[in-house]
């Protein structure tokens, strides 16, 4: 039946996203196609449109990204996986303090968040200038995930931005962290709507002692 094999798909791509813990798939990656096999055949399928919401964010499709991951919560409001991804693109796209409210929606229906949200929601704070705040949980998803390095870069800037630029210098030393900053600093992977998002965090990567 196409529902079972709509179902298939989603759980291929979900298994793709997966591999590349839950970073941004690009769209002419595996995860991307299964999404959209998935969703051409089922169009329900919330997992599977939050991977065309990351696929698109990759590509810097913004508006695409968005509507992919609203679609995903209004087809099941009960994802927390769908309410993580939708703030995690309002955070890209603008919208830091829309971004933590969905998060938060995502952290209350799963107790025991993974990396991925906790980076979530240190980087809406972060871009509100609440550094104690995204301090907490940049440190909590570094410890959910040691070798994620999101979390600590990200630690590192909030860091600096908060006036402690030896914390800043020890997470920047921490594991591969050093290897990734080229491509940080190049802003690859940082995929910001706003100029002035990303010269926020350029500045607090300055402080942190990356030039």
């Amino acid at each position: 039946a196409d529902r079972s094999f709509a179902r298939a798909y989603e759980g291929l791509a979900i298994a793709h996203m997966s591999a590349l813990q839950w970073a941004d798939a690009s769209p002419s990656g595996p995860a991307f196609e299964a999404a959209q096999r998935a969703v051409a055949l089922d169009d329900g399928l919330s997992a599977a449109h939050s991977i065309l919401g990351a696929s698109y964010l990759a590509e810097r499709d913004y508006d695409r990204a968005l509507q992919s991951a609203e679609k995903a919560v209004a087809v099941n409001p009960n994802d927390a996986d769908g309410y993580a991804m939708l703030g995690r693109i309002l955070k890209w796209t603008g919208s830091p303090e829309r971004g933590e409210e969905e998060i938060e929606k995502a952290l209350r229906r799963n107790p025991r968040p993974p990396f991925w949200y906790l980076f979530g929601l240190g980087h809406a704070r972060f871009l509100t200038q609440d550094y104690q705040g995204a301090i907490i949980a940049f440190r909590r998803g570094v410890q959910t995930n040691p070798s994620w390095l999101p979390n600590r870069y990200y630690l590192a800037a909030s860091y600096a931005q908060a006036g402690d630029p030896a914390k800043a210098e020890f997470e920047l030393g921490q594991g591969a962290v050093r290897t990734v900053m080229p491509a940080v600093i190049s802003g690859d992977l940082t995929p910001y709507r706003n100029s002035a998002d990303l010269n926020h965090f350029m500045e607090a990567m300055r402080k942190a002692g990356v030039r």
